[in-house]
């Protein structure tokens, strides 16, 4: 076998749009190290005209990322598909690429209007020409490898499924509503159902706000944590008398959010679509019991240690098979101690030492199928 003493990383600037991408790269990075291997870091830009991108880079003050980045590594892993467009800067230098989803390309709903999506799929065309090119990509699950298959044409063969990486800062907290009040948060009373995320349609917000009406959630709190609800949104949740129910914070640090995690009382992620759902494996890591749709990769990720709830076709049936499931979970101390337990051992899996043990495995095999 090959020996690999370095790897480049290249994942994207630190930015609250997409933090859970930088939260992946952060993590496989905090491994440098392991096994002997330097995971050498190197941030790049979302891909954008050329013209624009030099513009941007030098008002910024980054310099552009080049080849020369990669002199002393044996490997470049792009942490992101939309940094995709990059793999050529790298010739004669093998590539790996991270795809966290194809949503774009394979979920109606990922945005509203036809002249949405389609410049959309345009932008990302020089981003899925360089996942294409790649030596080799990761998908972050088996959902995604099988629409990246379907998508993009990429062989089968070519496509390992690798987890995302969480921290290892996240436990559960002891005193986390002391905390919360000690930075000025002070949440509302109990029952908390956590939603974390952006306010995109895929994310399924209309449906959570609808729950919060039923009767068997009466009492029951939202904590918002992400992106505050759009005016559609707000005035969807006025019209239906849950309002004062939903309590934005909007982006929050990461010490912050992890005592949220233990303040709150359950997760709910209701999504159209999740390539992985990192917040799913989060809370868990946290012991906050989870409740999820059967969307995209969602069930997957959450193995046996959530109540997944199917959303079907009709809208109203989904609503109250999802208000339900919160309510068994916020009733019951078993249940929520049930899922506690599993969920703790399910996100055991995806800390950072057992997912970039098997980065490194491939990496190996990716440095001798080359060799040979």
């Amino acid at each position: 076998m090959t020996a690999l003493q370095r790897a480049l990383l290249v994942g994207p600037y630190p930015a609250y749009t997409w933090k859970s991408i930088a939260n992946y790269s952060d993590a496989i990075a905090s491994m440098s190290g392991l096994e002997g291997v330097e995971l050498a870091v190197r941030h790049a830009s979302w891909w954008m005209p050329p013209v624009a991108g030099r513009a941007v880079d030098a008002r910024r003050g980054r310099a552009p990322l080049t080849a020369r980045d990669a002199l002393g590594s044996q490997l470049v892993h792009i942490t992101d598909q939309g940094l995709g467009h990059h793999v050529g800067r790298f010739e004669g230098i093998p590539t790996v690429v991270t795809c966290h989803d194809v949503m774009p390309f394979v979920l109606p709903e990922y945005y509203r209007g036809v002249r949405g999506a389609t410049l959309r799929r345009l932008i990302l065309q020089p981003c899925m020409r360089g996942l294409r090119h790649a030596d080799h990509v990761v998908a972050v699950s088996e959902r995604t490898a099988g629409d990246i298959v379907a998508a993009l044409g990429v062989p089968r063969e070519r496509i390992s499924v690798i987890g995302v990486p969480i921290s290892a800062a996240l436990q559960p907290v002891e005193g986390a509503d002391r905390a919360l009040a000690g930075r000025g948060i002070d949440l509302p009373r109990a029952p908390r159902i956590l939603s974390i995320g952006t306010v995109a349609p895929y994310k399924n917000l209309d449906l959570l706000l609808a729950t919060l009406a039923r009767p068997a959630l009466a009492g029951a709190t939202i904590i918002r944590v992400g992106q505050r609800l759009t005016p559609r949104q707000k005035e969807l949740a006025s019209r239906l008398g849950v309002a004062a129910r939903v309590f934005e914070l909007g982006n929050i640090d990461a010490d912050t959010l992890l005592n949220i995690y233990s303040a709150c009382d359950v997760l709910a992620q209701p999504s159209l679509y999740e390539g992985f759902g990192m917040p799913v494996v989060e809370a868990m890591a946290c012991g906050l019991p989870v409740v999820a749709s059967d969307g995209g990769s969602l069930p997957e990720v959450c193995g046996d240690a959530a109540v997944v709830v199917p959303l079907g076709t009709n809208r109203r049936e989904a609503r109250d098979r999802f208000a339900d499931a919160l309510a068994s979970v916020l009733a019951s101390e078993p249940e929520r101690a049930s899922l506690r337990t599993r969920g703790l051992a399910r996100a055991e899996a995806f800390r950072p030492r057992p997912i970039v043990t098997q980065l490194l495995a491939l990496y190996r095999d990716i440095l001798e199928r080359r060799r040979t």
